[in-house]
Protein backbone atom coordinates (compact mmCIF):
# COMPACT_ATOMS: atom_id res chain seq x y z
CA UNK A 1 0.00 0.00 0.00
CA UNK A 2 2.92 2.47 0.84
CA UNK A 3 4.07 1.41 -2.32
CA UNK A 4 1.05 2.31 -4.51
CA UNK A 5 1.11 6.18 -2.23
CA UNK A 6 4.48 6.60 -3.15
CA UNK A 7 3.81 5.83 -6.78
CA UNK A 8 0.34 8.09 -7.27
CA UNK A 9 2.37 10.94 -5.86
CA UNK A 10 4.51 10.67 -8.54
CA UNK A 11 4.75 13.36 -11.38
CA UNK A 12 2.43 11.72 -14.27
CA UNK A 13 5.49 11.85 -16.83
CA UNK A 14 7.16 10.17 -14.65
CA UNK A 15 4.57 7.22 -13.56
CA UNK A 16 3.80 6.94 -17.52
CA UNK A 17 7.25 8.07 -19.63
CA UNK A 18 6.08 6.11 -22.84
CA UNK A 19 2.37 7.97 -22.51
CA UNK A 20 4.11 10.79 -21.53
CA UNK A 21 6.51 11.32 -24.85
CA UNK A 22 3.38 10.10 -26.87
CA UNK A 23 1.65 12.97 -25.63
CA UNK A 24 3.85 15.65 -26.13
CA UNK A 25 5.07 14.18 -29.28
CA UNK A 26 1.76 14.20 -30.93
CA UNK A 27 1.50 18.10 -29.21
CA UNK A 28 4.54 19.21 -31.44
CA UNK A 29 3.94 17.48 -34.44
CA UNK A 30 0.27 18.26 -34.90
CA UNK A 31 0.56 21.79 -36.27
CA UNK A 32 2.64 20.41 -38.73
CA UNK A 33 0.61 17.39 -40.52
CA UNK A 34 -0.99 19.67 -43.43
CA UNK A 35 2.82 20.70 -44.17
CA UNK A 36 3.47 20.41 -48.12
CA UNK A 37 6.14 18.13 -49.57
CA UNK A 38 9.38 19.85 -49.34
CA UNK A 39 13.19 19.42 -50.40
CA UNK A 40 14.10 15.90 -51.50
CA UNK A 41 10.90 14.51 -50.54
CA UNK A 42 9.69 14.06 -53.93
CA UNK A 43 12.29 11.36 -54.37
CA UNK A 44 11.16 8.88 -51.49
CA UNK A 45 7.57 9.41 -52.74
CA UNK A 46 8.17 8.95 -56.15
CA UNK A 47 9.76 5.91 -55.56
CA UNK A 48 7.02 4.98 -52.89
CA UNK A 49 4.59 5.41 -56.23
CA UNK A 50 6.41 3.40 -58.14
CA UNK A 51 6.61 0.61 -55.50
CA UNK A 52 3.47 -0.24 -55.54
CA UNK A 53 3.29 -0.73 -58.72
CA UNK A 54 6.55 -2.78 -59.22
CA UNK A 55 7.74 -3.76 -55.45
CA UNK A 56 11.02 -5.62 -56.74
CA UNK A 57 12.33 -2.45 -58.74
CA UNK A 58 11.75 1.01 -56.71
CA UNK A 59 14.12 2.61 -58.64
CA UNK A 60 13.53 1.51 -62.09
CA UNK A 61 12.22 4.64 -63.63
CA UNK A 62 13.29 8.29 -65.09
CA UNK A 63 13.09 11.83 -63.96
CA UNK A 64 14.66 15.08 -64.27
CA UNK A 65 16.18 16.11 -61.28
CA UNK A 66 19.52 17.66 -61.75
CA UNK A 67 18.33 19.65 -65.21
CA UNK A 68 18.24 16.57 -67.51
CA UNK A 69 16.22 13.35 -67.65
CA UNK A 70 18.36 10.75 -65.30
CA UNK A 71 17.80 7.42 -63.96
CA UNK A 72 16.54 7.56 -60.39
CA UNK A 73 18.97 4.98 -59.61
CA UNK A 74 21.54 7.70 -60.72
CA UNK A 75 19.78 10.13 -58.66
CA UNK A 76 18.58 8.96 -55.93
CA UNK A 77 21.55 8.15 -52.87
CA UNK A 78 19.35 6.64 -50.72
CA UNK A 79 18.42 2.81 -49.48
CA UNK A 80 14.90 2.09 -50.56
CA UNK A 81 13.78 0.91 -47.31
CA UNK A 82 11.85 4.54 -46.41
CA UNK A 83 10.20 4.20 -49.58
CA UNK A 84 8.73 1.12 -48.69
CA UNK A 85 7.71 2.49 -45.49
CA UNK A 86 5.81 5.23 -47.48
CA UNK A 87 4.06 2.80 -49.73
CA UNK A 88 2.99 0.41 -46.85
CA UNK A 89 1.77 3.51 -44.91
CA UNK A 90 0.00 4.97 -48.24
CA UNK A 91 -2.06 1.03 -48.49
CA UNK A 92 -3.25 2.31 -45.09
CA UNK A 93 -3.94 5.87 -44.84
CA UNK A 94 -3.20 7.20 -48.76
CA UNK A 95 -0.83 9.75 -49.89
CA UNK A 96 -1.77 13.07 -48.77
CA UNK A 97 0.11 15.18 -46.75
CA UNK A 98 -1.83 15.15 -43.77
CA UNK A 99 -1.72 11.23 -43.69
CA UNK A 100 1.83 10.38 -44.42
CA UNK A 101 2.68 13.11 -41.56
CA UNK A 102 0.60 11.33 -39.32
CA UNK A 103 2.38 7.82 -40.28
CA UNK A 104 5.19 9.15 -39.77
CA UNK A 105 4.90 10.71 -36.42
CA UNK A 106 4.66 6.87 -34.86
CA UNK A 107 8.93 7.27 -36.40
CA UNK A 108 9.30 10.24 -34.70
CA UNK A 109 7.50 8.91 -31.35
CA UNK A 110 9.95 5.60 -31.92
CA UNK A 111 13.48 7.54 -31.26
CA UNK A 112 12.12 9.80 -28.99
CA UNK A 113 11.69 6.63 -26.95
CA UNK A 114 14.32 4.87 -27.97
CA UNK A 115 16.57 8.02 -26.76
CA UNK A 116 14.74 7.41 -23.68
CA UNK A 117 15.06 3.88 -23.25
CA UNK A 118 19.03 4.12 -23.86
CA UNK A 119 19.43 7.24 -21.52
CA UNK A 120 17.56 5.50 -18.66
CA UNK A 121 21.15 3.24 -18.14
CA UNK A 122 22.83 6.87 -18.29
CA UNK A 123 21.60 9.76 -16.58
CA UNK A 124 18.89 9.63 -13.35
CA UNK A 125 16.67 12.13 -16.03
CA UNK A 126 16.09 10.23 -18.94
CA UNK A 127 13.04 11.73 -19.85
CA UNK A 128 14.33 15.32 -20.01
CA UNK A 129 17.00 13.55 -22.66
CA UNK A 130 13.99 12.05 -24.70
CA UNK A 131 11.81 15.86 -24.69
CA UNK A 132 15.17 17.89 -25.58
CA UNK A 133 15.88 15.33 -28.80
CA UNK A 134 12.31 16.40 -30.06
CA UNK A 135 13.11 19.70 -28.83
CA UNK A 136 15.58 20.90 -30.85
CA UNK A 137 15.33 21.84 -34.32
CA UNK A 138 16.98 19.62 -36.34
CA UNK A 139 15.17 16.77 -34.85
CA UNK A 140 11.46 18.81 -35.21
CA UNK A 141 11.84 20.08 -37.93
CA UNK A 142 13.10 16.34 -39.82
CA UNK A 143 10.29 14.96 -37.96
CA UNK A 144 8.37 17.20 -40.22
CA UNK A 145 9.24 15.81 -43.24
CA UNK A 146 9.21 12.39 -45.10
CA UNK A 147 12.95 11.85 -46.01
CA UNK A 148 15.11 8.77 -44.52
CA UNK A 149 16.32 11.06 -41.74
CA UNK A 150 14.22 10.00 -38.97
CA UNK A 151 13.49 6.77 -39.48
CA UNK A 152 17.08 5.71 -39.53
CA UNK A 153 17.44 7.73 -36.21
CA UNK A 154 14.76 5.79 -34.83
CA UNK A 155 16.31 2.50 -35.51
CA UNK A 156 19.99 3.57 -34.39
CA UNK A 157 18.86 4.24 -31.15
CA UNK A 158 17.29 1.43 -30.40
CA UNK A 159 19.49 -0.43 -31.58
CA UNK A 160 22.38 1.06 -29.08
CA UNK A 161 19.13 0.73 -26.48
CA UNK A 162 18.47 -2.68 -26.90
CA UNK A 163 22.38 -3.60 -27.40
CA UNK A 164 23.22 -1.75 -24.15
CA UNK A 165 20.90 -3.45 -22.26
CA UNK A 166 21.38 -7.12 -23.81
CA UNK A 167 24.73 -6.97 -22.87
CA UNK A 168 23.90 -5.54 -19.50
CA UNK A 169 21.25 -8.33 -18.43
CA UNK A 170 22.56 -10.92 -20.97
CA UNK A 171 19.67 -11.41 -22.76
CA UNK A 172 20.38 -12.79 -26.11
CA UNK A 173 16.90 -11.86 -27.72
CA UNK A 174 18.02 -8.56 -27.07
CA UNK A 175 21.57 -8.24 -28.54
CA UNK A 176 19.83 -10.20 -32.09
CA UNK A 177 16.81 -7.78 -32.36
CA UNK A 178 19.83 -5.14 -31.97
CA UNK A 179 21.45 -6.50 -34.52
CA UNK A 180 18.69 -6.51 -36.34
CA UNK A 181 17.89 -3.35 -36.00
CA UNK A 182 21.43 -1.85 -36.89
CA UNK A 183 20.58 -3.21 -40.37
CA UNK A 184 17.46 -1.49 -40.94
CA UNK A 185 19.10 1.69 -39.90
CA UNK A 186 21.53 1.79 -42.26
CA UNK A 187 18.91 0.53 -45.58
CA UNK A 188 16.86 3.15 -44.56
CA UNK A 189 20.10 5.49 -45.02
CA UNK A 190 23.36 4.65 -45.41
CA UNK A 191 25.15 6.13 -42.13
CA UNK A 192 23.35 4.09 -39.88
CA UNK A 193 25.51 1.66 -40.62
CA UNK A 194 27.88 3.40 -38.15
CA UNK A 195 25.69 2.02 -35.07
CA UNK A 196 27.56 -0.91 -35.92
CA UNK A 197 31.25 0.03 -35.15
CA UNK A 198 29.62 1.73 -31.60
CA UNK A 199 28.27 -1.47 -31.05
CA UNK A 200 31.84 -3.33 -31.41
CA UNK A 201 34.07 -1.05 -29.43
CA UNK A 202 30.90 -0.99 -26.62
CA UNK A 203 30.83 -4.49 -26.73
CA UNK A 204 34.77 -5.23 -26.72
CA UNK A 205 35.16 -2.49 -23.75
CA UNK A 206 32.42 -4.60 -21.81
CA UNK A 207 34.71 -7.41 -22.78
CA UNK A 208 32.43 -9.56 -24.96
CA UNK A 209 32.11 -10.99 -28.09
CA UNK A 210 30.05 -9.69 -30.46
CA UNK A 211 29.44 -12.13 -32.94
CA UNK A 212 25.96 -11.03 -33.33
CA UNK A 213 26.85 -8.05 -35.55
CA UNK A 214 27.32 -10.04 -38.48
CA UNK A 215 24.19 -10.05 -39.05
CA UNK A 216 23.57 -6.62 -39.77
CA UNK A 217 27.04 -6.62 -42.02
CA UNK A 218 25.59 -9.56 -43.64
CA UNK A 219 22.06 -8.10 -44.27
CA UNK A 220 23.74 -4.84 -45.34
CA UNK A 221 26.14 -6.70 -47.51
CA UNK A 222 23.27 -8.74 -49.21
CA UNK A 223 21.37 -5.84 -50.18
CA UNK A 224 24.56 -4.46 -51.92
CA UNK A 225 24.86 -7.40 -53.48
CA UNK A 226 21.27 -7.71 -55.14
CA UNK A 227 20.85 -4.02 -55.50
CA UNK A 228 24.54 -2.82 -57.04
CA UNK A 229 22.64 -0.80 -59.64
CA UNK A 230 20.16 1.23 -57.41
CA UNK A 231 22.75 2.19 -54.42
CA UNK A 232 25.04 5.17 -55.66
CA UNK A 233 26.34 5.96 -52.19
CA UNK A 234 29.88 5.97 -54.07
CA UNK A 235 28.70 9.18 -56.09
CA UNK A 236 27.42 10.36 -53.20
CA UNK A 237 29.96 11.03 -50.34
CA UNK A 238 32.01 12.76 -52.66
CA UNK A 239 32.88 16.07 -51.09
CA UNK A 240 33.70 19.41 -52.07
CA UNK A 241 37.39 19.58 -51.47
CA UNK A 242 37.22 23.18 -49.82
CA UNK A 243 39.86 24.70 -47.01
CA UNK A 244 39.21 22.24 -44.22
CA UNK A 245 39.21 24.83 -41.97
CA UNK A 246 36.43 26.57 -43.12
CA UNK A 247 34.55 23.11 -43.20
CA UNK A 248 35.28 22.75 -39.47
CA UNK A 249 33.79 26.03 -38.91
CA UNK A 250 30.72 25.47 -40.99
CA UNK A 251 30.10 22.01 -38.95
CA UNK A 252 30.76 23.80 -36.00
CA UNK A 253 27.95 26.37 -36.83
CA UNK A 254 25.51 24.22 -37.76
CA UNK A 255 25.80 21.39 -34.75
CA UNK A 256 25.56 24.58 -32.32
CA UNK A 257 22.22 25.10 -34.30
CA UNK A 258 21.21 21.45 -34.04
CA UNK A 259 22.13 21.58 -30.06
CA UNK A 260 20.95 24.95 -29.23
CA UNK A 261 20.10 23.11 -25.89
CA UNK A 262 23.10 24.35 -24.79
CA UNK A 263 23.55 27.41 -24.90
CA UNK A 264 20.34 27.32 -23.09
CA UNK A 265 21.15 24.70 -20.66
CA UNK A 266 24.92 25.86 -20.09
CA UNK A 267 24.44 27.72 -16.44
CA UNK A 268 22.47 24.66 -15.56
CA UNK A 269 25.35 22.42 -16.09
CA UNK A 270 28.35 23.82 -15.66
CA UNK A 271 29.76 23.43 -12.00
CA UNK A 272 31.03 26.38 -10.07
CA UNK A 273 34.61 25.19 -10.32
CA UNK A 274 34.32 24.96 -14.04
CA UNK A 275 33.65 28.69 -15.20
CA UNK A 276 36.00 29.50 -17.04
CA UNK A 277 35.30 26.60 -19.37
CA UNK A 278 32.34 28.43 -20.86
CA UNK A 279 34.66 31.79 -21.27
CA UNK A 280 37.19 29.75 -22.63
CA UNK A 281 34.59 28.29 -25.33
CA UNK A 282 33.52 31.40 -26.31
CA UNK A 283 36.79 33.43 -26.62
CA UNK A 284 38.04 30.32 -28.82
CA UNK A 285 35.09 30.98 -30.76
CA UNK A 286 35.31 34.72 -31.73
CA UNK A 287 39.00 33.67 -32.71
CA UNK A 288 37.94 31.11 -35.20
CA UNK A 289 35.29 33.46 -36.26
CA UNK A 290 37.90 35.98 -36.53
CA UNK A 291 40.71 34.15 -38.18
CA UNK A 292 38.45 32.67 -40.77
CA UNK A 293 36.19 35.62 -41.72
CA UNK A 294 32.75 37.13 -40.02
CA UNK A 295 30.30 35.57 -42.63
CA UNK A 296 26.47 37.39 -42.55
CA UNK A 297 24.98 37.61 -39.07
CA UNK A 298 28.18 37.27 -37.09
CA UNK A 299 26.51 37.35 -34.05
CA UNK A 300 24.21 34.11 -33.99
CA UNK A 301 27.30 32.64 -35.96
CA UNK A 302 29.70 33.07 -33.48
CA UNK A 303 26.84 31.68 -30.87
CA UNK A 304 26.52 28.80 -32.84
CA UNK A 305 30.25 28.29 -33.13
CA UNK A 306 30.76 28.13 -29.53
CA UNK A 307 27.69 25.91 -28.54
CA UNK A 308 28.93 23.83 -31.64
CA UNK A 309 32.94 23.68 -29.70
CA UNK A 310 30.74 23.08 -26.26
CA UNK A 311 29.42 19.65 -27.37
CA UNK A 312 32.90 18.82 -28.05
CA UNK A 313 33.59 20.25 -24.67
CA UNK A 314 31.05 18.02 -22.51
CA UNK A 315 31.48 15.11 -24.56
CA UNK A 316 35.50 14.94 -23.88
CA UNK A 317 34.58 15.85 -19.47
CA UNK A 318 32.13 13.37 -20.05
CA UNK A 319 35.00 10.68 -20.71
CA UNK A 320 36.00 8.15 -18.33
CA UNK A 321 37.01 4.43 -18.07
CA UNK A 322 33.47 3.32 -18.83
CA UNK A 323 31.74 1.84 -22.27
CA UNK A 324 28.98 4.28 -21.79
CA UNK A 325 30.69 7.39 -21.73
CA UNK A 326 33.18 6.40 -24.80
CA UNK A 327 30.22 5.44 -26.93
CA UNK A 328 28.52 8.95 -26.39
CA UNK A 329 31.75 10.43 -27.32
CA UNK A 330 32.15 8.17 -30.45
CA UNK A 331 28.75 8.82 -31.48
CA UNK A 332 29.22 12.70 -31.37
CA UNK A 333 32.63 12.89 -32.81
CA UNK A 334 32.27 10.10 -35.71
CA UNK A 335 28.62 11.96 -36.77
CA UNK A 336 30.93 14.87 -36.81
CA UNK A 337 33.10 14.20 -38.91
CA UNK A 338 31.34 12.02 -41.74
CA UNK A 339 29.04 15.50 -42.16
CA UNK A 340 32.10 17.89 -42.50
CA UNK A 341 34.81 15.73 -44.64
CA UNK A 342 32.96 12.90 -45.88
CA UNK A 343 29.74 14.03 -46.92
CA UNK A 344 28.30 15.69 -49.96
CA UNK A 345 27.59 18.49 -47.73
CA UNK A 346 27.45 19.95 -44.10
CA UNK A 347 23.25 20.00 -43.50
CA UNK A 348 21.09 19.68 -40.52
CA UNK A 349 20.28 15.92 -41.95
CA UNK A 350 23.92 15.12 -41.87
CA UNK A 351 24.39 16.16 -37.71
CA UNK A 352 20.64 14.61 -36.86
CA UNK A 353 21.85 11.76 -35.83
CA UNK A 354 23.90 12.91 -32.78
CA UNK A 355 21.45 15.19 -31.07
CA UNK A 356 20.28 12.05 -28.99
CA UNK A 357 23.55 11.90 -27.82
CA UNK A 358 24.00 15.89 -27.23
CA UNK A 359 20.72 15.31 -25.15
CA UNK A 360 21.89 12.51 -22.88
CA UNK A 361 24.45 14.37 -21.94
CA UNK A 362 22.91 17.26 -21.20
CA UNK A 363 20.36 15.76 -19.29
CA UNK A 364 23.28 13.98 -17.53
CA UNK A 365 25.14 16.97 -16.57
CA UNK A 366 22.55 19.46 -15.47
CA UNK A 367 22.38 20.32 -11.96
CA UNK A 368 19.04 22.89 -10.88
CA UNK A 369 15.81 23.14 -9.93
CA UNK A 370 12.81 21.61 -11.88
CA UNK A 371 11.96 25.43 -12.64
CA UNK A 372 15.08 26.11 -14.64
CA UNK A 373 15.34 22.70 -15.99
CA UNK A 374 11.43 23.53 -17.41
CA UNK A 375 12.52 26.99 -18.36
CA UNK A 376 15.43 25.82 -20.31
CA UNK A 377 13.51 23.08 -21.60
CA UNK A 378 11.03 25.67 -22.86
CA UNK A 379 13.15 28.21 -24.38
CA UNK A 380 14.82 24.96 -26.64
CA UNK A 381 11.07 24.15 -27.39
CA UNK A 382 10.56 27.53 -28.44
CA UNK A 383 13.50 28.00 -30.88
CA UNK A 384 12.69 24.24 -32.08
CA UNK A 385 8.73 25.54 -33.23
CA UNK A 386 10.26 28.41 -34.56
CA UNK A 387 12.22 27.19 -36.74
CA UNK A 388 10.24 24.43 -37.87
CA UNK A 389 7.50 26.94 -38.64
CA UNK A 390 9.64 28.40 -40.81
CA UNK A 391 10.58 25.14 -42.67
CA UNK A 392 6.87 24.79 -42.96
CA UNK A 393 6.09 28.20 -44.46
CA UNK A 394 9.09 27.41 -46.95
CA UNK A 395 6.89 24.83 -48.17
CA UNK A 396 3.43 25.10 -48.30
CA UNK A 397 4.65 28.55 -50.49
CA UNK A 398 5.96 26.13 -53.07
CA UNK A 399 2.90 24.19 -53.19
CA UNK A 400 0.79 27.90 -53.24
CA UNK A 401 2.76 28.83 -55.54
CA UNK A 402 2.06 25.87 -57.98
CA UNK A 403 -1.47 25.67 -57.42
CA UNK A 404 -2.48 29.65 -57.95
CA UNK A 405 -0.07 29.76 -60.86
CA UNK A 406 -1.56 26.48 -62.67
CA UNK A 407 -4.75 27.53 -61.85
CA UNK A 408 -4.33 31.02 -64.23
CA UNK A 409 -2.54 29.32 -66.49
CA UNK A 410 -3.51 26.17 -67.07
CA UNK A 411 -5.97 27.04 -70.12
CA UNK A 412 -3.67 29.55 -71.23
CA UNK A 413 -3.12 26.84 -74.19
CA UNK A 414 0.58 26.38 -74.33
CA UNK A 415 2.92 24.44 -72.54
CA UNK A 416 3.88 24.98 -68.84
CA UNK A 417 7.47 24.87 -68.23
CA UNK A 418 9.20 25.61 -64.79
CA UNK A 419 12.68 25.58 -63.20
CA UNK A 420 13.78 24.47 -60.02
CA UNK A 421 13.19 20.87 -57.72
CA UNK A 422 12.32 20.33 -54.62
CA UNK A 423 9.06 20.34 -53.64
CA UNK A 424 7.63 23.28 -56.17
CA UNK A 425 9.02 20.21 -58.80
CA UNK A 426 6.21 17.98 -57.08
CA UNK A 427 3.45 20.21 -57.18
CA UNK A 428 3.90 21.77 -60.52
CA UNK A 429 4.09 18.39 -62.00
CA UNK A 430 1.11 17.16 -60.13
CA UNK A 431 -0.45 19.77 -61.82
CA UNK A 432 0.85 18.78 -65.26
CA UNK A 433 3.35 21.46 -65.22
CA UNK A 434 7.13 20.06 -67.17
CA UNK A 435 10.37 20.85 -65.60
CA UNK A 436 13.03 22.23 -67.73
CA UNK A 437 15.99 20.09 -69.03
CA UNK A 438 19.24 21.83 -70.37
CA UNK A 439 18.51 19.12 -72.93
CA UNK A 440 15.27 20.45 -73.76
CA UNK A 441 14.05 22.60 -76.84
CA UNK A 442 11.79 25.39 -75.37
CA UNK A 443 9.00 26.71 -78.00
CA UNK A 444 8.04 29.99 -78.65
CA UNK A 445 4.98 31.33 -76.46
CA UNK A 446 5.42 28.70 -74.00
CA UNK A 447 5.17 29.76 -70.16
CA UNK A 448 8.29 29.10 -68.40
CA UNK A 449 8.05 29.71 -63.80
CA UNK A 450 11.20 30.63 -61.91
CA UNK A 451 11.37 30.08 -57.65
CA UNK A 452 13.41 32.78 -56.03
CA UNK A 453 14.95 29.74 -54.02
CA UNK A 454 15.12 26.72 -55.34
CA UNK A 455 18.19 24.61 -56.77
CA UNK A 456 19.41 24.56 -60.74
CA UNK A 457 18.02 27.62 -61.40
CA UNK A 458 18.60 29.26 -65.11
CA UNK A 459 21.31 32.16 -65.76
CA UNK A 460 20.61 34.69 -68.89
CA UNK A 461 22.37 32.84 -70.87
CA UNK A 462 20.38 29.67 -70.79
CA UNK A 463 17.25 31.17 -70.32
CA UNK A 464 15.58 31.28 -73.95
CA UNK A 465 14.14 35.00 -75.28
CA UNK A 466 11.90 35.95 -73.18
CA UNK A 467 9.57 38.57 -71.54
CA UNK A 468 7.97 38.77 -68.14
CA UNK A 469 4.51 38.28 -68.00
CA UNK A 470 3.67 38.27 -63.71
CA UNK A 471 5.90 38.02 -60.63
CA UNK A 472 3.58 35.84 -57.81
CA UNK A 473 4.95 37.47 -54.44
CA UNK A 474 3.82 35.21 -51.14
CA UNK A 475 4.76 36.32 -47.87
CA UNK A 476 6.28 34.71 -45.39
CA UNK A 477 5.50 35.65 -41.62
CA UNK A 478 7.39 33.80 -39.74
CA UNK A 479 10.15 35.58 -38.34
CA UNK A 480 13.16 32.86 -38.86
CA UNK A 481 14.39 31.14 -42.24
CA UNK A 482 15.53 27.46 -43.31
CA UNK A 483 15.56 28.02 -46.46
CA UNK A 484 16.95 31.60 -47.91
CA UNK A 485 19.44 32.66 -50.52
CA UNK A 486 19.04 36.47 -48.88
CA UNK A 487 19.00 35.63 -45.13
CA UNK A 488 22.13 32.71 -45.95
CA UNK A 489 20.05 30.44 -44.32
CA UNK A 490 20.89 26.63 -45.41
CA UNK A 491 18.79 23.81 -43.05
CA UNK A 492 19.69 21.52 -46.00
CA UNK A 493 23.26 22.37 -47.72
CA UNK A 494 24.97 25.08 -46.49
CA UNK A 495 26.23 25.64 -50.40
CA UNK A 496 23.39 28.68 -49.46
CA UNK A 497 25.03 29.84 -46.14
CA UNK A 498 27.28 29.26 -43.07
CA UNK A 499 23.99 29.17 -40.69
CA UNK A 500 20.96 26.49 -40.78
CA UNK A 501 18.54 28.79 -39.54
CA UNK A 502 18.43 32.47 -39.48
CA UNK A 503 16.53 34.79 -37.12
CA UNK A 504 14.73 37.60 -38.73
CA UNK A 505 12.20 38.65 -41.29
CA UNK A 506 12.56 36.32 -44.53
CA UNK A 507 11.33 38.17 -47.89
CA UNK A 508 8.66 37.02 -49.74
CA UNK A 509 9.55 34.14 -52.12
CA UNK A 510 8.90 35.11 -55.77
CA UNK A 511 8.07 33.36 -58.98
CA UNK A 512 8.62 34.77 -62.21
CA UNK A 513 5.86 33.80 -65.03
CA UNK A 514 7.33 34.15 -68.22
CA UNK A 515 6.45 33.92 -72.07
CA UNK A 516 8.98 32.74 -74.58
CA UNK A 517 9.46 34.21 -77.54
CA UNK A 518 10.53 37.77 -78.81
Amino acid sequence: MAKRAVEKQKPFSERSPLLFLAIVTAIALLPFLGKAFTMDDPLFLWAAQHIVEDPGNPYGFNLNWYGRTQTMSFVMQNPPLTSYALALASEIVGWSEGALHFAFAFIAFAAVAGTWSLARGMTARPLLAAVLTLAMPFFLVSATNVMSDVPMVACFVWALALWRRGLEENREWMLWLAALLAGAAGLFKYFGIAAVPLMLVYALMRRRIPYHLMLPLAIFGAYELATHAITGAAQYVQVERTNPGAKTLLMLSFMGGGAIALLFFAPLVVRRRWWWIPVAVLAAAIVLVVINGAPALPVQFTLFVAAGLGVFVLAALNVRRDADSILLLLWIVGTAVFAAYVNWTVNARSLLPMIPAVAILIAKYVNANRNAIIAATAATAAVGAIVAFADQQYANAQRDAARQLMNHYAGDGHRMWFEGHWGFQYYMQRAGAVPFGFDETLHGKDLLITPSTNTLLLNDVQRPPHRVVEVLQIPLGVPAATVSNPMKAAFYSDYMGPLPYVFGTPPPETYTVRRLGR
